[in-house]
């Protein structure tokens, strides 16, 4: 019995001391190592040894990284000197001193629109570069059709009275459709010339030429009646007539050959000519320039909303122009900086 006790107590003083070492932080560094094999611990030791011996390891990855840094920021500054480099283009026009302002009754009658659309193959070929990714990408010519459909529904919604027409520009112009009240009428034959010109668009479009603004006002003055002229200018008039202008081509030129037609039309006080241009960024290689001033021209008394959509930036900046000109012309103020256009930065 005595020699099982002290198999006993050897046995739990050996279980004791195993305890404590493994709650000794220190003991353990001190255990003996006899039965590790000898070709492990020289290869730890080692490696440990060049961990410490290598102190220009941190300063290689310290100057790759203020390398990398360094790149960056002459990238940067190329850039930045680079845009800083081109001339901002700055297009200034100022009204006419002979025209005087105009007192009209600001009532909301029935406004008959003109949508005069280019049908140009730049408006198939041109998109918009910002454009989100999920968004599938399409012309310029499809996107406007999406701003179209909701200023003219939106115009709808306001008053049913108001009646739209349609007219196509190419190298000629051609009248599309009457006024009608039914704008859902003018959006289908709308689209149904968009899908008809894509799938042909090789054969029935041509790339952007010139374009006589003499032709689309002698088409409006032959098919369309000037509203009468009330006795009062407090006295609102039956209708007004408003051509909403969507130009798209960068390239070419923009001429008036003839403007009798133009000034028979924008005699009469409720004759109204607002305009959109879908332009590239404006640099020597095109005409941007020369066109927009060729289009402020349009505006003779400065009742006019003249608006620019760069293709470099995104569509909605379109969708924003259209719904700009959703006001009244006979109830909207003057546009804010009218004479004064920065059309690129």
């Amino acid at each position: 019995m005595a020699d099982d006790e002290n198999i006993c107590n050897k046995a739990d003083g050996v279980e004791g001391n195993s305890i404590q070492n493994s709650s000794n932080p220190e003991r353990n560094s001190d255990l003996d190592t006899s039965t590790v094999p000898s070709s492990i611990i020289a290869h730890n030791v080692t490696e440990i040894q060049n961990k410490e011996t290598d102190p220009n390891e941190g300063d290689k990855v310290d100057k790759l990284t203020s390398s990398q840094e360094e790149d960056s920021i002459k990238t940067e500054i190329q850039a930045s000197s680079s845009n800083a480099s081109k001339p901002k283009i700055v297009l200034q026009r100022h009204p006419s001193a002979s025209v005087e302002p105009r007192t009209l009754s600001k009532v909301n009658c029935n406004e008959k629109i003109i949508l005069c659309v280019d049908h140009s193959a730049t408006m198939f070929d041109s998109q918009f570069k910002r454009t989100i990714q999920s968004i599938k990408q399409s012309s310029v010519f499809h996107k406007m059709i999406g701003a179209i459909q909701q200023f003219v529904l939106t115009k709808s919604h306001i008053d049913k009275r108001h009646e739209f027409s349609l007219i196509m520009m190419n190298d000629d112009t051609q009248l599309i459709t009457d006024f009608s009240n039914q704008g859902s009428e003018v959006l289908f034959v709308l689209q149904d010339i968009a899908n008809d010109s894509q799938s042909h668009m090789d054969d029935s479009l041509e790339i952007s030429k010139d374009f006589d603004l003499s032709n689309l006002f002698d088409l409006i003055s032959r098919h369309f009646s000037l509203p009468p002229r009330p006795q009062s200018a407090m006295i609102p008039p039956p209708y007004t007539i408003r051509v909403i202008f969507v130009y798209g081509r960068s390239h070419g030129k923009l001429s008036f050959c003839n403007k009798q037609a133009f000034s028979k039309l924008t005699a009469n006080p409720y004759f109204f000519v607002d305009s959109i241009y879908i332009h590239e960024e404006p640099d020597e290689s095109n005409n941007v320039t020369d066109i927009f001033s060729c289009i402020c021209e349009l505006d003779t008394d400065g009742s006019s909303y003249i608006l620019e959509v760069g293709l470099d930036g995104s569509m909605s900046a379109l969708y924003n122009a259209f719904a700009k000109l959703l006001a009244h012309p006979l109830q909207r103020q003057k546009q804010i900086g009218n004479f004064d256009f920065i059309i690129s930065e």
